[in-house]
């Protein structure tokens, strides 16, 4: 330490003595003030640690604590890391030391490393308990972090306080996770949710003794950490076992929308489409409809009359000449895109077209919003197209698929799994919405669920809402059917055939008023 610090002290003097004084750029005079600063501290560290072994400026932990780690580490590491999200963390990622722990994501917040680093200074069998907040329970950036929880600690105890402020200052929800440095076989470990009747003032530990229960580290899985009490818990499992998530069904596709870079510049209205057509007729071809996640809804769908240009960078603008001089006239806005000035897109092509991939955006498709607060995934017809940060879904057996989607043991499950928000939504992003679980069942089983999809579309395309509810509830009742069985039927609940002998198909010749008939 004392050499690495005569060091620094030598090239400071080195950099300091070739400053020209003289310059006034405003960034090298402000260089050569922290230099100088650094060289009062190094001094000041260098008078303290030769008088006392010790020095007020700098946590010398591995000199201070050089016992402890000839012993192995520490037995107990407690801590509070900061929160600091990973936008203003940028300097640290492209370091080597940050890179080369087994949690780095790029879109991790800081906290994440603190785990890590405390883990590695604990001796065998030693316990780490930190509160942060409990974003890396479901976010994308903590699945790396999950793995390296459960393949290097046993988890000791989870508090998750979830909607109980701990910390005035802080936005976010937190989170107690203790764990060991050890790997126990079918470790179980405390789970407790501090809810609303909590009040600050009472011992933490008798209400956790209260209302903690085990939970099994089995139980959670790299893709989310989530928590149930063991009536959920059963209820979860059972979905697991009957269905194969989305993520692995081979006859479907998942997308995110496609995102704009400049929504005022290329959304437009019904006026400013017809005015562009009627300049040029070609300007046609590059004006999609579009729904946005916030329009979706159960089944269906409201279009508020908006339009994308759809432009990529194989688009030759100069073609549709009404669309170009549009474009032209925002020119200097869309050519501000930090990617337009390092050459990496053409200033009037779109942020993200999803170019590899916009063949799916023609086809029948199911789609939904990022944020919503019940089932709402919604049919969209051929060519219209989606905005993120909205979603779609194509493939095969897209009705069934949307029946069981919609129905409120599907939402339940996803909102098990996925980040919970303010009014009772929850964060729906493509990594959630995938690890649903479908029941495989022979296609002449899905008719019925395919057919009732088209009696809800026709009724509320009818404004018969109340009959579109009816159908709903049906569908909710034989989707029940398909994850417990055994238990409907025990309980006299079981309707699926019941409806399998009652509900028609329609028939290409069949007109308006039979198809009211029938759904009435």
């Amino acid at each position: 330490f004392v050499v690495a610090l005569k060091n620094y002290e030598k090239e400071l003097n080195i950099i300091t003595s070739k400053n020209d004084l003289f310059n006034t750029n405003a960034k090298l005079q402000k260089e050569h003030l922290i230099q100088v600063q650094n060289q009062a501290l190094v001094k000041k560290i260098q008078e303290e640690y030769k008088k006392d072994k010790f020095t007020t400026e700098l946590f010398l932990y591995k000199i201070y604590f050089t016992e402890v780690f000839e012993n192995g580490g520490f037995d107990v590491v407690i801590g509070n890391p900061p929160y600091v999200r990973q936008e203003k963390i940028k300097e640290l990622k492209s370091k080597k030391e940050i890179q080369n722990f087994q949690s780095y994501c790029g879109t991790a917040d800081l906290y994440i490393y603190f785990f890590e680093k405390g883990y590695k200074l604990l001796k065998v069998d030693g316990i780490l308990s930190y509160i942060t907040s409990n974003k890396y329970t479901r976010a994308k950036y903590g699945k790396d972090f999950r793995k390296f929880v459960l393949e290097n600690t046993a988890i000791k105890e989870y508090v998750d306080f979830n909607g109980v402020k701990v910390f005035e200052s802080a936005t976010v929800d937190t989170s107690i996770l203790t764990y060991q440095r050890a790997k126990i076989k079918d470790n179980n470990f405390t789970y407790c949710d501090v809810d609303e009747k909590y009040k600050k003032g009472i011992e933490l530990n008798k209400f956790i003794d209260k209302k903690g229960f085990d939970y099994s580290q089995s139980y959670l899985s790299v893709d989310s950490f989530s928590f149930s009490n063991q009536q959920v818990l059963r209820i979860k499992k059972r979905m697991e076992k009957v269905g194969i998530i989305i993520k692995n069904l081979n006859y479907i596709n998942t997308y995110r929308g496609i995102q704009s870079g400049n929504n005022d510049v290329f959304v437009i209205d019904e006026q400013l489409k017809n005015e562009l057509i009627n300049k040029d007729l070609k300007s046609e071809e590059l004006i999609k409809p579009i729904v946005q996640g916030k329009h979706t809804d159960r089944y269906d769908f409201t279009f508020k009359k908006k339009y994308l240009l759809y432009i990529n960078d194989e688009t030759e603008i100069e073609q549709y000449q009404a669309v170009y001089d549009y474009l032209l006239s925002h020119k200097n806005i869309l050519s501000e895109k930090i990617e337009v000035k390092q050459n990496k897109m053409l200033w009037y092509s779109l942020y993200r077209p999803a170019k590899r991939h916009i063949s799916e955006f023609n086809k029948e498709k199911i789609s939904w919003g990022d944020n919503p607060q019940y089932a709402s995934f919604c049919l969209l017809p051929n060519d219209y197209y989606v905005l993120a940060p909205a979603y779609i879904l194509t493939g095969e057996k897209i009705k069934y698929l949307l029946a069981i989607m919609n129905s409120k043991i599907s939402f339940y499950y996803l909102s098990l799994i996925a980040p919970s928000l303010q009014g009772h939504a929850i964060s729906l992003k493509l990594q959630f919405l995938e690890q649903l679980p479908i029941p495989q069942i022979p296609k002449e089983q899905q008719k019925p669920f395919e057919i009732l999809v088209d009696y809800i579309l026709f009724a509320k395309e009818q404004d018969m809402s109340h009959v579109a509810s009816l159908f709903e509830s049906i569908i909710d009742g034989m989707v029940y059917d398909l994850y417990f069985e055994e238990d409907m039927k025990k309980a006299n609940c079981f309707i699926t055939s019941r409806v399998e002998e009652i509900v028609k198909p329609w028939s290409k010749y069949d007109n308006y008023e039979f198809k009211k008939e029938l759904v009435s």
